[in-house]
């Protein structure tokens, strides 16, 4: 990641209006989210939010370098006493083998070199701790609206996997999340082009997530708007 900068925030307050869908990412990070904890490109807080309320943790370092959203992800998390605010960006000088956890929740697709994040990653990890990460998926849904809003990438499973393995982790999962969303996606940023409302992403928190994240529950899709993959650092 670059030096601090400033962060056009209106896509993160937009998903604001999600917070079944939050919930849902949680869902799948959650058994591993214990321990000294670092969330990497925390934003508004957004995901934040969900760790502190819900995992059992005993430390979390939260990473943002965006100096626009700091107030707010200050005002969301900042008064607990196990939360430390880092104003800038995840490198090698916040310690080797530190945490039991690290989240990159949409993230990766950020930083160019990937492949160089995911090796500080695993050397940043405690033996057998354990990376969470959430990205978008399918190059075929790459849009303006991905470019504008600073995506190098979409990945696809088996690209993030091959990447993750050759980090030197052992993969607990990884699989498609989210397939209702890959039209909507495709007629609305890559057909129509239009930008990312609160209105929408409320209707679709709150009518297609729910029965979604259930029946995603009982059976992986094939495909899905991104990819979510937890994998460890061997002990």
């Amino acid at each position: 990641m670059a030096e601090p900068f400033v962060y056009d925030g209106e896509n993160l307050e937009a998903m604001r209006s999600g917070p079944n869908y939050a919930a849902w990412i949680f869902s799948q990070f959650k058994p591993y989210l214990c321990g000294c904890v670092a969330e990497v490109g925390a934003g508004t807080g957004i995901f934040t939010e969900q760790i502190v309320d819900r995992a059992e943790f005993e430390q979390l370092d939260v990473f943002e370098p965006a100096s626009n959203l700091l107030p707010l992800l200050r005002k969301q998390v900042g008064d607990n006493p196990l939360v430390e605010i880092h104003p800038s960006v995840f490198t090698a000088a916040d310690g080797e083998d530190k945490y039991d956890a690290i989240v990159y929740n949409n993230v990766l697709e950020h930083l160019e070199d990937d492949r160089q994040e995911l090796k500080l990653i695993h050397d940043s990890l405690k033996p057998g701790g354990h990376v969470c990460i959430l990205v978008p998926a399918l190059m075929f849904l790459y849009s303006e609206h991905d470019r504008d809003i600073g995506h190098f990438r979409r990945y696809g499973r088996k690209e993030l996997k091959n990447k993750v393995l050759d980090a030197g982790f052992t993969l607990k999962f990884c699989r498609y999340f989210d397939i209702a969303g890959v039209l909507p996606w495709l007629v609305v940023f890559k057909w129509l082009k239009r930008p990312l409302e609160p209105s929408g992403v409320l209707l679709y928190d709150r009518f297609v997530v729910p029965p979604m994240s259930r029946m995603e529950t009982v059976c992986a899709p094939c495909i899905g708007k991104n990819v979510v993959l937890v994998a460890q650092r061997a002990e």
